[in-house]
């Protein structure tokens, strides 16, 4: 994919976990990993459905962006999620989509048959994350990123697992 073009690295998505959510609270699923990118020099917006509107979660697809990552859990979550893909698949199918969190941990290769995933990122992603999108806009090996569930001439293919981080290695999210 061409990414010269792209003003966004990546857009990191929270669905709303549930339909009467009263949890209101950070969502450091995309935070931690939108910390990684940004120190390494990546451009990263954030859309936590919560509190953004629908319109800026458009508003950025259409700026040209190279990849959205979704979190997600079991439940409420997944139904959104198919929303929030099936958005970037229309505006551009090329756009890559990945989806990280406990729900593709644990069910990977389910969450791979749906045509609107790219790839999964496993377990704790803020390192898989950070070689995915640099392996994605600058070339290089997919099965070199280790955490990595993804499908070359229709096949699941899963890399090594990611040893966990230190959390003295995670990077620190800023809030502005």
């Amino acid at each position: 994919m061409e990414t010269k073009a792209n003003l966004i690295d990546c857009i990191l998505a929270y669905p709303t976990p549930a339909t009467e959510n009263p949890v209101r609270g950070t969502a450091l699923s995309i935070f931690y990993p939108g910390a990684m990118l940004e120190q390494h020099g990546f451009k990263v917006e954030y859309f936590d459905e919560r509190f953004d509107t629908f319109e800026s979660l458009l508003a950025f697809l259409q700026a040209g962006v190279l990849a959205v990552g979704v979190s997600t859990m079991t439940g409420h979550q997944l139904l959104d999620d198919k929303k929030i893909l099936t958005a970037v698949k229309k505006i551009n199918p090329k756009i890559y989509t990945i989806l990280g969190g406990p729900h593709p941990t644990i069910l990977p290769e389910e969450c791979l048959k749906e045509e609107l995933v790219d790839f999964v990122v496993a377990r704790v992603g803020e390192k898989t994350l950070l070689e995915l999108i640099t392996v994605l806009k600058s070339g290089g090996d997919l099965g070199l990123v280790d955490g990595l569930y993804w499908k070359k001439e229709g096949k699941i293919i899963a890399n090594c697992p990611r040893a966990f981080m230190d959390p003295k290695e995670w990077p620190f999210p800023m809030t502005e």
